[in-house]
């Protein structure tokens, strides 16, 4: 039995990942036009009714076809690096390119995490609390992602430097 080394199955972890991330990017936005659909015919359409939020629906719908279409970004940049590593060959200016993008998709979505967190926080004070109870909305910075961040860019600077080094190598007789 041949063995299938752990890059061929991050590679196949990462593709259905990326597939996953599609068929919810595009849950999000079915949602978000049926909840659209819904809200132009007051909530009802013939006998069906639809009792949405829409102050708390509205942003985490916005938030989940962000979070999905980075997810869809981020996969196909692993891809790309993953098929390097099958081929043995991952210090490439190219990898180091797509670690540095993937560490800026990261930021990013921190950012729009607060962006929309804070826009529920404006349509809640603007608009009134639910009528079941009360949301608060913490801002607190999520550590691990940033570290995350952090990581990606260093390794992305370490992989830059490996690149730099193994083009050297070849160059020397």
């Amino acid at each position: 039995m041949q063995q299938i080394p752990l890059s061929n199955w991050s590679l196949k972890f990462v593709n259905a990942l990326n597939f996953i991330a599609k068929i919810l990017f595009a849950a999000t936005l079915f949602a978000s036009l049926v909840a659209a659909v819904f809200s132009i015919f007051g909530g009802r359409i013939g006998g069906i009714e639809l009792q949405v939020e829409w102050r708390l629906v509205a942003p985490a719908v916005l938030s989940l076809s962000a979070h999905f279409f980075g997810l869809i970004l981020i996969c196909s940049r692993l891809v790309s690096i993953l098929t390097y590593l099958n081929k043995g060959d991952p210090f490439i200016p190219d990898n180091a390119n797509k670690l540095r993008e993937i560490a800026i998709i990261l930021a990013l979505l921190e950012g729009f995490r607060y962006i929309t967190k804070g826009i529920t926080a404006l349509i809640l004070n603007i608009f009134g609390q639910i009528e079941t109870g009360t949301v608060n909305i913490s801002l607190a910075p999520n550590l691990v992602a940033w570290g995350a961040v952090i990581i990606l860019f260093l390794l992305s600077q370490a992989f830059k430097e490996g690149a730099r080094l193994r083009q050297f190598e070849q160059l020397t007789i």
